[in-house]
């Protein structure tokens, strides 16, 4: 730990014990106190709450803490509750969504009477903490609403587009149900690191052959 006070004084200060042993309590309760403020300025905004406070913060909005949820999506429900506030029109609820960072989503009510389909666009599969979505979704909706929410899975072209063979996707042991939600975080990194690693081996192969 940096004695931050003595750094800054005389260094023939420091080297009297009492002086040095003062320096060094001040500057221990300084960088507490610096830890301090910034965890209040985090907190205060709900998108930065942090583990510390977001029980004080569920609190106040009525929200049961479950601690076993990562604070990414306990943050996301305290999110969407302040934002679920008002009439449940098509950009209430896609500002919802948002809440929960699930992408684009698209609200169509011409499905039926008295029936809106929520639209999942930016996902593959259901997305996460859907409970706390659909839960948040109910407590706002009018009564005589029925909502229904559409996922989207991959297509036999989706799939092809990866570009793998029989063997790869054996490989990775997945289901079907697996399959049909399987995505890349990053299809051009891998394509890129696959590449690298097909020169590194032939030069390697290169090298052995001239020894």
């Amino acid at each position: 730990m940096v004695n931050r006070i003595a750094k800054r004084l005389d260094p023939r200060l420091d080297k009297i014990t009492h002086f040095h042993e003062l320096t060094e309590a001040e500057s221990v309760a300084l960088d507490k106190l610096d830890d301090e403020v910034k965890e209040l300025e985090a907190n205060m905004t709900l998108t930065n709450t942090t583990l510390s406070q977001i029980a004080r913060r569920e609190a106040e909005f009525g929200v049961a803490s479950d601690n076993t949820k990562p604070i990414v999506q306990r943050r996301a429900v305290l999110i969407a509750k302040l934002r679920g506030q008002g009439t449940t029109t098509p950009a209430f609820i896609r500002n919802v969504a948002a809440s929960f960072e699930y992408g684009e989503v698209s609200v169509d009510e011409s499905s039926a009477p008295y029936t809106v389909r929520i639209i999942f666009e930016s996902v593959i599969g259901i997305p996460p903490n859907m409970e706390d979505f659909i839960r948040t979704i109910e407590e706002v909706k009018p009564a005589h609403l029925v909502f229904e929410y559409v996922y989207r899975y991959n297509t036999w072209d989706m799939i092809e587009a990866f570009e793998k063979t029989w063997d790869e996707w054996e490989a990775l042991d997945i289901t079907f149900e697996g399959l049909m939600t399987y995505h890349e975080d990053d299809t051009e990194t891998t394509s890129i690191a696959k590449s690298v690693a097909n020169t590194l081996r032939k030069a390697v192969q290169n090298f052995g052959q001239r020894k």
